[in-house]
């Protein structure tokens, strides 16, 4: 065959292909839509006999019948569709065109078995191909076919048995039990279609203020107290039902009563969330358990929801102090109260009522407490937290709570854990300062690298030094000066202020030449290498120092247990039992704080000196916990043997940390103690000195005065009685002044100048001008200074009424009424220098060079305090005491050379006076030291064994970088061999980078 002719025959072939696959879908659509009639109908006439249960047989019988109609209904629907294959596919054109359809078969039958011409067939074919290109397949098979009697009445049967299965309860019922066959649950009850039109009726809780509410669906969400008005309509007849659903003691079973329009209905409470379970019982007796899942939420009503603003941190308080708390409580419903809760150091919990609300949804409010109106000590914890409730009347009032705040109360174990920080935070300074000069060394290069280096490294070195002013001016106040003296760090400052101006000078307009710079950063390094090793040393000490006054404390806390614990045994109170757990929960807290500093120690203590792990502080907590288990019990003689085990214990840790605290003074500030101790009786024996000298001065001026007074005769004591009433005059001028306007450092002031007129007065009354005119002069300053101060205060602070404007004009009166006090007796008093013999010029000569002696030897004095024997001065402000009473010497040696007996016992006192001061407060010092870890058992009693240093396990391994640097700078306080001290400073220099 052509290939023309071949191309023609399979044209035709698909051509009739399409045709025949067109037909083919409408009327498998029109067989479908016929089954799906036939088969509806079968089920909803099942549904209707089968009722709400159906057996596994019965079932088998109605979907068999389903399984019959649906196929006769396909057989009836695709009876069109045979033989339209092959050449049978023409046989569709043959009501549109008979003639195309015998040409088409007949080509296609020509095609496959030809009997002809060859030219003939392919011609024909050709023709055949030209007619069907022409013919649309949708001519051929409309889809009108669909609209044909049988499929639409197969549709029609379809959506009838819909409506029957939505508008009869029965066959919907059966339905259900045909597409569920035997379905049972638990106990045998058969799962059917029960219930439809099923509502709930909400009534919420009267305190919610909420209108009812009607639910439709298988979910019920309720807040909890909500009641629920629950009903259905059953689909079949029945007898009996119930609800069941889950409640806060188990399953809940609530019977549904009939009603109107054949409802059933029931009435329940939400308490908690769980599924809801419809049971009936039909009139066959058979039980029967709703198929649809139903549940119960239940909503909690929410706790109200409390912010705290203040403060934002917990804090460190001073007991009398208030402190500011700002709280912001919500609540979707509604508020009904705010409470302040303070969890006290005993975990008793104070309330106090803030607000109360009958209609509140937001507050914002505020309040003040402090540690004191809860009746907190110092070094006590308390915690503190807002509470709000609401008006839930349901399940009892919602409780929201904030954030807890701590609020320590400041103590001197609180300042003295500020003071180590502080003093850390210098000598990490101070390392950071080295560190930095260290690692940068002074550049040879060109001007800008020397003036970058020098920005660099004059950064930390000044935060080093403001840091040391800080702790200079308040970090070592808690210690009370038995560390150290705060006058040293100020000089330590200084003279690091000094090398860093030498080095500026260096770094001026013009770059200094580089022998220069690096000899003034050498000086620079040099002082910070001795202050971090005296700060090194003084942390140390402040450590030990620390941790023995703890163990003081805790010494205290057990004498107060012990006094508690007797009164108990006396006569027993829940007063006194609460007030000796109190004192146990402080006693823990020092023991934790205890624990804590001993943990910090054994960074900056070798151990050598002390040994955290064999210091008996495990022993003493055991022993306070059996005490507090013995006290809680009501063993009060089990409690009194746990306290003789804790005094013990608590007495070898103070002697352990007492005699650490001794060892390491003595090794680190062995030179500076001694050198104290030789200042101290420098001091003494000066101050001996000052004091005859001024004895005997003021000898000669009594003799003086009194023959004076006898050459005088009566005018002297009209004079004097005269100027008794003018002082008289001039306190009750002073008086005048309205006490309610002085501040305190007034009020001082004041009370000191009326005292003083008080004396001159008395003075005056005895005749003696001398210690009148003395009384006098200080009674001036005290008043000068007092009417300039609150001159001052009157310029800002008027006052009320102008209270304080009138105490300062009162006050500049009276001042003018004391100056002229001092002028009328110093008219008074005759020059005593004519009234001395030769006995007394000579001795007043003499004395004039034991003063310049004295002189001498309190300016050496003042020289010794100026001394660093570690690296640091011994103390600049003792320095600076005795400088001031060297000056009041040259003033009493010039005196006694000029032959004045009154200026000369005047400065000699005043001399005196000043190194007595420095003298008490240097042993007062020294004393606090000696006694700053407390040595529990006595003198002569040695301290144990746990002393000894200890090795422990694995310290060696770990070189954190303090540990690193401690050790570092323990080995530069070691000496090196002689002609190597450069060498090994440059090694530890190196290390230190």
């Amino acid at each position: 065959m052509p290939t023309a002719a071949r191309t023609a025959e399979s044209r035709v072939r698909s051509r009739l292909g399409r045709l025949r696959r067109r037909a083919r879908l409408l009327h498998g659509l029109r067989a479908s839509w016929l089954a799906l009639g036939a088969g509806a109908a079968v089920f909803g006439a099942a549904s209707l006999l089968a009722g709400p249960v159906a057996g596994w047989v019965g079932a088998a019988f109605a979907w068999a019948g389903v399984a019959i109609a649906v196929g006769l209904a396909l057989w009836v629907g695709l009876r069109p569709t045979r033989g339209l294959g092959g050449a049978g596919a023409a046989r569709l054109l043959a009501e549109r065109d008979p003639q195309l359809a015998s040409m088409a078969r007949s080509a296609v039958e020509l095609a496959r078995t030809p009997s002809g011409a060859p030219e003939l067939i392919a011609a024909h074919l050709a023709e055949v191909d030209r007619r069907l290109g022409s013919v649309r397949p949708a001519d051929v098979a409309p889809w009108r076919w669909l609209r044909a009697p049988s499929p639409l009445a197969g549709l029609a049967f379809a959506l009838a048995v819909l409506g029957l299965l939505a508008l009869s309860d029965r066959a919907s019922s059966g339905a259900f039990a045909l597409l569920h066959p035997g379905a049972r649950v638990d106990g045998g009850v058969h799962l059917a279609d029960v219930a439809t039109d099923v509502r709930a009726e909400l009534r919420f809780p009267s305190y919610m203020q909420r209108a009812p509410k009607t639910l439709e669906g298988a979910l019920i969400e309720a807040p909890v107290g909500t009641t629920v008005e629950w009903s259905m309509r059953p689909r079949l007849d029945i007898v009996q039902a119930s609800l069941a659903l889950e409640g806060p003691e188990g399953t809940e079973r609530v019977r549904l009563q009939p009603g109107e329009g054949g409802r059933w209905s029931g009435r329940f409470v939400v308490r908690a969330s769980g599924p809801l379970e419809l049971q009936v019982r039909d009139l066959e007796g058979r039980d029967l358990r709703d198929a649809t899942r139903r549940s119960l939420r239940a909503i909690a009503d929410r706790a109200p929801r409390v912010t705290l603003r203040e403060p934002t941190q917990d804090l460190l308080v001073e007991l009398p102090d208030p402190v500011l708390l700002r709280f912001e409580a919500e609540d979707d419903i509604g508020l009904a109260a705010i409470e302040l809760v303070i969890e006290t150091a005993t975990g008793e919990q104070l309330r106090r009522p803030l607000e109360s609300f009958d209609e509140a949804l937001l507050h914002d409010g505020f309040t003040r407490i402090s540690a004191a109106e809860v009746g907190a000590r110092a070094g006590d914890t308390l915690k503190l937290w807002i509470e709000a409730t609401d008006h839930d009347d349901v399940g009892g009032p919602n409780v929201g709570s904030s954030e807890k705040r701590q609020l320590t109360v400041a103590s001197e174990s609180t300042r003295r854990a500020e003071a180590l920080a502080g003093l850390e935070q210098v000598l990490d300074g101070a390392l950071n300062a080295l560190a930095d000069r260290l690692e940068m060394p002074v550049p040879e290069g060109p001007e800008p690298a020397a003036r970058t280096r020098r920005e660099r490294v004059l950064e930390s070195s000044q935060s080093y030094a403001d840091q040391l002013e800080g702790v200079a001016e308040l970090g070592l106040a808690a210690f009370g000066g038995a560390t150290a003296d705060p006058s040293v760090l100020r000089a330590m400052r200084r003279r690091l202020g000094r090398v860093l101006a030498s080095e500026g000078r260096t770094h001026g307009r013009s770059l200094g030449a580089y022998p220069r710079r690096v000899r003034a950063d050498a000086d620079v390094v040099e002082a910070l290498e001795d202050q971090a090793l005296f700060l090194a040393d003084l942390l140390g000490r402040a450590r030990l120092d620390d941790a023995a006054a703890i163990a003081r404390e805790l010494e205290g806390l057990r004498r107060e247990m012990a006094s508690l614990l007797a009164e108990l045994r006396r006569a027993e109170s829940e007063e006194a039992r609460e007030a000796l757990l109190g004192a146990l929960a402080r006693a823990r807290a020092r023991m934790r704080e205890l624990s804590q500093r001993l943990a910090a120690m054994s960074e900056d203590v070798p151990g050598e000196f002390v040994n955290a792990d064999a210091l008996p502080q495990e022993e003493a907590a055991d022993a306070l916990s059996q005490l507090q288990e013995a006290v809680e019990r009501g063993d009060l003689e089990a409690a009194e043997r746990h306290l003789l085990d804790l005094e013990r214990e608590i007495d070898a840790l103070a002697r352990a940390l007492g005699g650490a605290e001794q060892e390491f003074a003595e090794a680190r500030f062995g030179p500076r103690e001694r050198a104290m101790a030789e200042a101290l009786d420098r001091l003494a024996g000066l101050e001996a000195e000052q004091r005859s000298l001024g004895e005997r001065s003021e000898a000669v001026r009594r003799e003086a005065a009194q023959r004076a007074l006898e050459a005088a005769g009566g005018e002297a004591g009209e004079a004097a009685q005269q100027l008794a009433e003018q002082a008289a005059a001039a306190r009750e001028a002073l008086e005048e002044i309205p006490e309610d306007a002085l501040g305190p450092m007034d009020a001082e002031a004041f009370e000191r100048a009326r005292q003083r007129l008080v004396d001159a007065e008395d003075a005056l009354g005895a005749g003696d001008l001398g210690e009148a005119r003395r009384m006098a002069q200080a009674a001036r300053e005290d008043a000068a200074q007092l009417a300039r101060d609150l001159e001052l205060s009157a310029l800002m602070f008027p006052g009320r009424q102008g209270q304080v404007s009138r105490a300062a004009r009162e006050a500049r009166a009276a001042s003018e009424e004391v100056r002229q006090l001092g002028g009328a007796l110093d008219r008074a008093i005759p020059r005593l220098s004519d009234f001395m013999e030769g006995a007394q010029r000579e001795q007043l000569t003499e004395d004039a060079e034991r003063q310049r002696a004295a002189e001498e030897a309190a300016r050496s004095l003042e020289e010794a305090f100026q001394d660093e024997p570690d690296g640091a001065p011994l103390s600049p402000e003792a320095a600076e005491a005795v400088g001031e009473a060297r000056q009041a010497m040259g003033e009493a040696r010039e005196a006694l050379e000029s032959g004045e007996p009154v200026d000369a016992s005047q400065a000699q006192n005043d001399a005196a006076r000043k190194l007595t001061e420095l003298r008490e407060r240097l042993e007062r010092q020294q004393q606090d030291q000696q006694s700053g870890g407390g040595s529990g058992g006595g003198e002569g009693q040695a301290a144990p064994d746990f002393r000894q240093r200890v090795e422990i396990p694995g310290a060696e391994n770990d070189e954190g970088p303090r540990a690193l640097r401690r050790r570092l700078l323990d080995a530069m306080r070691e000496g090196a061999p002689r002609g190597y001290e450069d060498a090994v400073r440059r090694y530890y220099e190196e290390l230190l980078r």
